[in-house]
């Protein structure tokens, strides 16, 4: 019975979970989460851990009063706050480590 499994196509499965702002690659989707929490999506100011760097930049200016205008940790070019990236969800296509 092969109802409710969702089939991946050969391309996804070739690459491996990677991290979109410093390249790092993980052995799982959630060991990535976990990394990106940890690493990018921490408040700068009370390290408290959010779920997307636009969090961090709400949270930032909401509570610090100040404004975060790249994400901690990120290779240049990939500091964008606006780009919504969570686990290996919106990173541009065709894009590897």
């Amino acid at each position: 019975n092969k109802m409710g499994r969702k089939k991946k196509n050969k391309h996804e499965e070739s690459i491996p979970p990677f991290c979109y702002y410093c390249d790092r690659i993980f052995d799982s989707e959630s060991d990535l989460i976990v990394h990106q929490k940890s690493k990018h999506f921490r408040c700068p100011e009370c390290h408290k851990k959010m779920n997307s760097a636009q969090g961090v930049a709400t949270h930032c200016y909401q509570v610090h009063k100040f404004s975060v205008i790249s994400v901690p940790g990120a290779k240049p070019g990939r500091d964008e706050v606006e780009i919504e990236i969570f686990g290996m969800a919106g990173g541009p296509e065709g894009l590897f480590p």
